[in-house]
């Protein structure tokens, strides 16, 4: 029996990285779809966004599996997406800074053929300690902020900033595996590695 494949609805190098340790074949497809609007619940916003980046490239891929994600970052009823610029991603690095806030991704899966996808949401708390204008200055001349939910990438320099994880660690770099794979697993994913 040849591996089943996964689509993984996503531009991100991370996700990719991540969904790769499962050792199956993985197609990448970019979903057209406009993540925008951070309005409402949290987890919410994180679910309807990874949803519609599934179904953006189910069409294209009705006979194998796909999987979407989508990260927020949220504190204080706050909900933050990826900066628009330098000072959007300063701004949300002060806000961060000296306080637990907690990162929430939506997982998105169709089986193949399915009519429907199955949706959940992974919550993971972040307490980063004070920062120092020095220290948020050096971090946004890292780039890393870029593309990043929150303002930062915990698997680079941002690890510096973190005091505590309570939770999926790969939750934060933006695709639960735990999740997932609980996922897959229940909808009858067969597991057989890539040649």
């Amino acid at each position: 029996m040849t591996a089943q494949r996964i689509v993984l609805a996503s531009a991100s190098p991370r996700r990719r990285e991540l969904i790769a340790r499962f050792g199956v074949p993985i197609v990448v497809a970019l979903p057209a779809y406009d993540e925008s609007n951070l309005s409402g619940v949290p987890e919410s916003v994180a679910t309807e966004h990874a949803r519609g980046k599934a179904r953006a490239v189910r069409p294209e891929y009705r006979s194998d599996w796909i999987v979407a994600a989508d990260t927020v970052v949220t504190y204080d009823g706050v909900v933050l997406g990826k900066p628009v610029d330098r000072s959007g991603a300063e701004r949300m690095l002060r806000g961060l800074a000296g306080r637990t806030h907690e990162v929430i991704t939506g997982v998105s899966v169709y089986a193949p053929h399915a009519h429907s996808c199955v949706t959940r949401f992974a919550r993971t708390a972040v307490r980063f300690r004070p920062l120092a204008d020095e220290e948020i200055e050096w971090y946004l001349e890292t780039g890393e902020w870029d593309d990043a939910a929150g303002s930062y990438k915990i698997q680079g320099a941002a690890a510096l900033f973190c005091d505590e994880i309570v939770g999926s660690y790969t939750n934060v770099v933006g695709l639960p595996l735990q999740l997932l794979y609980g996922i897959l697993r229940t909808e009858n994913f067969t597991f057989r590695r890539s040649s």
